[in-house]
């Protein structure tokens, strides 16, 4: 028997269910309004394109890059710099603040990062030193 899985929302009741035959799901109400809100944010998101941005993800880990698109499942971003913190004793706060002093360090051409991996994302020109 497959599992079971309630999309990508965390269900707060166990009521009114409905199957997703196509995704071969269980789905709520809650599910869809989760839909509804994730697709009003990427079209946010998507306001920033052609932008420098930072996105500060789950990881010890900060990117920095023009973003290209968002995706379902990811955000793009070009001339990009992807900085592991575990790799020097700078502090994710100064590291951007040092970015948008002096400006990107590009180290990769592009990079997609994983939609469920991000905590924000904002513009380079809104970090507040």
């Amino acid at each position: 028997m497959p599992a079971v899985t309630f999309h990508d929302s965390v269900v707060d009741s166990l009521t009114d269910f409905r199957w997703d035959s196509e995704r071969r799901t269980l789905a709520t109400n809650s599910a869809r309004q989760y839909q509804t809100r994730r697709h009003r944010r990427q079209l946010r998101v998507e306001q920033y394109s052609g932008n420098n941005v930072v996105v500060d993800v789950e990881a010890p880990f900060v990117y920095l890059g023009r973003l290209e698109a968002v995706r379902e499942k990811t955000v793009v971003l070009e001339y990009a710099d992807v900085h592991d913190l575990r790799d020097s004793t700078t502090t994710r706060e100064q590291y951007v603040l040092d970015a948008k002093v002096h400006g990107i360090q590009e180290n990769r051409r592009r990079v997609a990062i994983r939609m469920d991996r991000i905590v924000s994302i904002s513009l380079l020109e809104d970090v507040i030193a």
